[in-house]
């Protein structure tokens, strides 16, 4: 081999590995950097799969609640491309009530279905890639997070909008 490239053999006589090349002295002397990178690495891929599991959708598609949960919620909606509802939902109580998961059509607890209107009908099926906006209303904050629809019942949300609740 010529002088310029380095040769890598599998073992010398003494059983120790040999590496003549600029990259095999490196990571001799600093195999514990390497070491730091990929941990982080991975811890970084851990944190951001927590975050992404408990802000619902990414993950469960089904979870339409798409705030950092649990949170108490006093309004939710589910807007086609035009900005009409196609279904939404409110709080009986003033107080609101604190959810984690929230599927479509399925009125939890301390809710009442506003459209379709009393509740008398579940909302029409969504169709898959449809352009939709869910819009939280929270005590302080309305959510506004634009995504498409993933099957029948799921949502898979894009960029979002957050402003101050109108009381």
């Amino acid at each position: 081999m010529n002088g310029s490239r380095p040769t890598y053999d599998a073992l010398e006589p003494s059983g120790q590995h040999s590496c003549s090349g600029g990259f095999g002295r490196w990571l001799r002397k600093h195999w514990w950097k390497l070491a730091l990178a990929v941990a982080a690495f991975w811890a970084v891929i851990a944190v951001a799969l927590t975050i992404l599991e408990e802000t619902g959708s990414f993950l469960d598609p089904k979870n339409l609640l798409t705030i950092t949960v649990p949170d108490t919620v006093h309004s939710f909606a589910v807007l086609d491309a035009s900005g009409r509802p196609i279904w939404r939902i409110e709080a009986r109580d003033r107080a609101g009530v604190e959810l984690s998961r929230l599927e479509f059509g399925q009125v939890p607890a301390g809710f009442v279905q506003e459209v379709p209107a009393n509740g008398a009908t579940r909302p029409r099926k969504l169709v898959p890639g449809e352009p939709l906006t869910t819009v939280t209303a929270t005590r302080d904050r309305e959510f506004e997070h634009r995504g498409s629809a993933v099957g029948g019942d799921g949502f898979r949300g894009g960029g979002y909008t957050s402003r101050e609740r109108r009381k």
